[in-house]
């Protein structure tokens, strides 16, 4: 719960980033304890999937910080205008929003997120789909508004046509499951897909 009022709270970009591994972290261990030794394999995968998407994300806001020297949102949100069209800023747009889309599993980043629902506890799964995805879209709302808003209406389109198959895709591979926490699974990503369109 600290981890989550931090994400809301901060005005630092780099805090922003901890307290998103933090509660990360916390749902790695929460999958693993599922009732066989597959929640260790999907939590390995999610392991390995979050640690690419912590990695863009750290490059993201180390080029940030290399051309504005700060990482307070609001220092930001006045010096990114001023540079916004520079391939550094631009470049650290990508990274972020790459590395939040693994974090938050839009698609056609989401394989690792149909192991860890169907590998986790119940209640696991119930909080994976209720809270923790819905970080990263939180991230990404929180960084590319205020931060990018004429360099978001360059990525929008791109994001917003992959969310648009991610609802379709995971609409179509849901009505085949069997397994409850498959349906969520897929209705998590297409649900992932509804919130990136808006």
């Amino acid at each position: 719960i600290g981890s989550l009022n931090g994400i809301i709270l901060t005005n630092d970009i780099f805090n922003l980033f901890v307290f998103l591994e933090i509660s990360s972290l916390a749902s790695y261990v929460m999958i693993a304890m599922g009732p066989d030794r597959r929640g260790l394999t999907a939590a390995y995968q999610y392991l390995i999937m979050g640690t690419v998407g912590a990695t863009f994300i750290v490059i993201g806001i180390g080029l940030l910080w290399a051309m504005t020297g700060t990482l307070n949102l609001y220092d930001l949100a006045q010096k990114i205008p001023l540079i916004e069209n520079s391939r550094p800023v631009l470049a650290a747009l990508a990274f972020l929003t790459v590395g939040i889309s693994l974090k938050l599993a839009l698609f056609p980043l989401h394989l690792w997120l149909l192991a860890a629902h169907v590998e986790s506890p119940t209640a696991g799964s119930v909080i994976l789909a209720g809270i923790l995805l819905k970080l990263g879209t939180y991230g990404l709302t929180r960084f590319s508004l205020p931060l990018f808003p004429a360099a978001s209406i360059y990525f929008a389109p791109m994001v917003q046509t992959l969310a648009v198959f991610g609802v379709i895709y995971a609409a179509l591979s849901a009505i085949r499951q069997t397994d409850i926490k498959r349906i969520v699974a897929y209705s998590s990503v297409s649900h992932m897909g509804v919130i990136v369109i808006g």
